[in-house]
């Protein structure tokens, strides 16, 4: 059977785009001779479900198509749909940080450890969250879980640990995520528990080869003074320890803890 467009009275074939009313009468028609517009009107049609086009006989009953109506109808769908997709990740993201809060070790199970992220891990900073009273550590992490949404209040955990005295040790990723956590904590548990924060543990190197033995004040003045380029934050600079070298008593090796920036520099440096 061949069918005929209502408006041109020419035959419709398939490979040309065509609608059929959606009023009573059901005729079909070539997109063309209805619609100047860009969007994919089949398409679109199929796709939402009410959307339809009437001819004039029966637009009495139907809303006019304009480019307008579309493209607020298709963004009306955009949004929604999007809104839809947010919400599932972050109810996604949720499992998974608290999939990781219940599991701390599986996350790094038969992965290598490089020095750099043992470093990195040393160095963030953390909160340690312990009960005032002696409980199981798991019924410690339930309960961070049912007072702080982290996906909501968008902290993102970086490292857990289990502490002494049933706590639990949280690294952010970020100085402000754990500065946030700690306010929560402390605001939402502070009656049942103990909330304190701990600063990151700066980078150390190691000294060899020193032909006498030198004051942790003298050496460090000279490593500041020597390499002022190097060494962005002076007062990180600290001499921990300075002793004989192994095979060699009489040199000496020391031992200096920097800040980042400058344990960066050095390695860059080659020093």
């Amino acid at each position: 059977m061949t069918l005929i467009c209502l408006i041109c009275e020419t035959a419709v074939s398939r490979k040309q785009a065509s609608i059929f009313c959606g009023g009573p009468c059901q005729k079909v028609v070539h997109v063309s001779c209805v619609y100047a517009g860009t969007v994919d009107l089949p398409t679109l049609i199929k796709q939402i479900p009410g959307l339809s086009w009437r001819c004039n006989d029966c637009l009495s009953s139907d809303v006019s198509i304009e480019d307008t109506d579309l493209v607020q109808l298709v963004e009306s769908k955009i949004s929604h749909a999007l809104d839809s997709i947010v919400v599932q990740i972050n109810e996604l993201k949720s499992t998974v940080e608290q999939a990781v809060m219940q599991n701390p070790g599986a996350s790094s199970v038969n992965k290598p450890i490089s020095y750099a992220s043992v470093l990195r891990n040393k160095t963030v900073p953390a909160v340690i969250v312990k009960p005032k009273e002696a409980q199981d550590t798991s019924k410690t992490k339930t309960d961070i879980l049912q007072n702080v949404n982290l996906v909501a209040d968008e902290i993102h955990i970086s490292k857990i640990k289990h502490v002494k005295d049933d706590g639990v040790l949280i690294g952010c990723k970020s100085a402000e995520g754990n500065l946030k956590l700690k306010k929560l904590v402390q605001e939402k548990m502070v009656g049942s528990y103990d909330v304190k924060d701990i600063g990151g543990v700066n980078p150390r190197v190691r000294i060899i080869g020193m032909a006498s033995e030198h004051s942790a004040e003298h050496l460090r003045n000279q490593l500041i003074n020597m390499n002022d380029v190097l060494i962005s934050n002076p007062n990180d600079c600290k001499i921990i320890k300075i002793l004989p070298f192994k095979r060699d008593n009489a040199k000496y090796q020391a031992v200096v803890q920097v800040d980042k920036t400058s344990y960066v520099n050095m390695l860059k440096a080659g020093r």
